[in-house]
C-alpha cells in the first residue's frame, strides 16, 4: 500500500519532547529523560497520566532511526501506514498519541511493552557524621553543616555548550557512540564494539571554542551547601536525619538524598546507659555513707540538681540509687528516664587510725565484732599478720608454667608427674569479673 505523503510537516512528537525537529540524538535523549522526570507518576503525582505516556511514546519513535525517518517524511499516519502490522505496538503507539482507541486494545487490553513506566534514577546517597555533645541531645539544638556537591551547570543549563552554539557529531566514531575495536583471544582476532573514548558513548561532542566558560563543557559545578540540623531534645546516638534530593545533581537524572548521622561524643561526667537514663558516678567518703549526705550536681542543662540521702539508709560500695525524672526526655516519645548514680565509697587513710583512742571509740558505737570461737583441741599456727597485695598480670598463670617447667626438669623420666594449669587459667585472667548489679 503507498504511503501518503503529509502536506504539512508533522512536529507534534517533537512537540511532546519540546525538542526542534533537527535536534541530535543526543538532545532528543536529554529532553526525554527532562520531560519524564517532570511528568513521571512517582516524581510529580498531579501531572496527568497521558502526558507521561504521551512522552513515552514520543520518546519510542524518535530514538529509533528507521521510525523517526518515516516519521519526518510522512508524519504520524505515513508511519502507521507504513509500519502497518509488522509492529505489535504500532497502533496503539498512535492511538496513544492522538488520543485514540485501537479495536485491538479494546478487545485484548494494552499491549505488552506499551507505556511502560520507566523507574527514576538517582544520584548515590550521602552520609554526613555530624558529632555532637551530650549537653545538645539534652537540650535539643541547630546546627549548620556545610558540605561540597556537584549541580547542573546554571551558565548552560547543562548543555556545557555557551550560548547558541551546540554539540557536534563526534568524526571519531561517526556520532555512533561506539567504535569497533579489534580483539585478540589466542590464536583468534575478532571484532567487537566498544564505547568511543572521544565522546564517552555520546556520539557528539563540544568544540573546544563552544564549551560553556563556567563548566568548561562538563555541564556540571562544584557548590558550597548549607544544611540547618534540627536536634531535638532526646534524639539518640546513630540517629539519622534525612534532607530529600539535597545531594549532586546529574544531567537527567534525580538527586540523591543526604542522611546526617548523630554520633554522639563521650562526655566527662554523664554517660548514656540507655535511651532515656543517664548515669554518673559519685565519690562519698564513709562518714556520708553511714550518716547521709546532701550533695548538688549540675546537670546537662546549667541547673543544679539537690541530691538528699537520710542518715537511717546506709550506702554500701558500688551501690546505685536513681532520681526519679532527671534522665534524658525524648520529645518524640515524651517520656523521660531516670538519672543514676552509682557510689565510690572512700575510706579514710591509713594516718587516721594512728589517732588516740579512735580504734575505742569506733568500736564503742559501731555493731559489736564478732567474737573468735575455736575448740580447745583445735591446733592453730602462730598468727600471721597481712600486708597489701598487689596482683601482677597473669601471676598465676606464669607460676604455674613455671612450676610445669620446673617438674620436667626435675623429672625428665617420669611422665606421670605435671602441673594442670587450666584451673589457674579459668581462675586468673586479665579481663574484669562480670557481677550482677542490684536494683536500682
Amino acid at each position: 500500500m503507498p504511503v501518503p505523503k503529509s502536506r504539512k510537516r508533522d512536529t507534534k512528537l517533537y512537540d511532546l519532547l519540546e525538542v526542534s525537529p533537527d535536534a541530535t540524538n543526543a538532545q532528543i535523549a536529554k529532553a526525554y529523560k527532562t520531560a519524564a522526570m517532570k511528568y513521571h507518576p512517582d516524581r510529580n503525582p498531579d501531572a496527568p497520566a497521558e502526558k507521561f505516556k504521551e512522552i513515552s511514546a514520543a520518546y519510542d519513535v524518535l530514538k529509533d532511526e528507521h521510525k523517526k525517518e518515516i516519521y519526518d517524511q510522512y508524519g504520524l499516519e505515513g508511519l502507521k501506514e507504513g509500519m502497518g502490522a509488522q509492529s505489535n505496538g504500532a497502533s496503539s503507539l498512535f492511538d496513544l498519541i492522538m488520543g485514540g482507541s485501537s479495536r485491538h486494545q479494546r478487545r485484548h487490553g494494552k499491549p505488552k511493552g506499551e507505556s511502560r513506566i520507566i523507574p527514576l534514577k538517582y544520584t548515590k546517597q550521602l552520609i554526613i557524621i555530624l558529632k555532637v555533645t551530650l549537653e545538645t541531645l539534652y537540650n535539643g539544638e541547630t546546627q549548620s553543616v556545610t558540605f561540597t556537591r556537584k549541580i547542573v551547570c546554571h551558565q548552560c543549563k547543562g548543555s556545557g555548550c555557551k550560548e547558541g552554539k551546540k554539540r557536534i557529531h563526534c568524526r571519531a566514531c561517526h556520532g555512533q557512540g561506539v567504535r569497533m575495536g579489534i580483539s585478540r583471544m589466542g590464536p583468534l582476532t575478532f571484532q567487537q564494539p566498544i564505547q568511543c573514548r572521544e565522546c564517552d558513548g555520546e556520539g557528539e561532542i563540544i568544540a573546544h571554542k563552544d564549551k560553556c566558560h563556567l563548566c568548561h563543557g562538563d555541564q556540571i559545578v562544584e557548590e558550597e551547601k548549607n544544611l540547618d540540623v534540627v536536634i531535638l531534645p532526646g534524639y539518640s546516638n546513630g540517629k539519622k536525619i534525612k534532607f530529600r534530593a539535597e545531594n549532586n545533581q546529574l544531567s537527567g537524572i534525580e538527586p540523591g538524598d543526604v542522611y546526617i548521622l548523630i554520633e554522639q561524643e563521650k562526655h566527662p561526667i554523664f554517660e548514656r546507659i540507655n535511651e532515656h537514663d543517664l548515669l554518673i558516678k559519685m565519690k562519698i567518703n564513709l562518714n556520708e555513707s553511714l550518716t547521709g549526705f546532701k550533695r548538688t550536681i549540675q546537670h546537662l542543662d546549667g541547673r543544679y540538681v539537690l541530691i538528699e540521702h537520710p542518715p537511717d539508709h546506709p550506702i554500701a560500695p558500688n551501690s546505685m540509687k536513681k532520681v526519679p525524672n532527671q534522665g534524658m526526655t525524648s520529645m518524640e516519645t515524651h517520656h523521660t528516664g531516670d538519672l543514676i548514680i552509682q557510689f565510690d565509697v572512700e575510706f579514710p587513710p591509713i594516718n587516721f587510725f594512728h589517732h588516740s583512742n579512735i580504734i575505742q571509740k569506733l568500736e564503742s558505737i559501731l555493731p559489736a565484732k564478732p567474737v573468735l570461737n575455736v575448740a580447745s583441741e583445735v591446733n592453730l599456727d602462730e598468727a600471721s599478720s597481712m600486708i597489701d597485695h598487689h596482683k601482677e598480670p597473669h601471676s598465676n598463670k606464669h607460676r604455674a608454667q613455671k612450676a610445669y617447667n620446673d617438674t620436667n626438669e626435675e623429672n625428665d623420666d617420669d611422665d606421670d608427674q605435671y602441673v594442670d594449669d587450666d584451673d589457674d587459667d579459668d581462675d586468673d585472667t586479665d579481663q574484669p569479673q562480670v557481677h550482677a548489679c542490684q536494683t536500682h
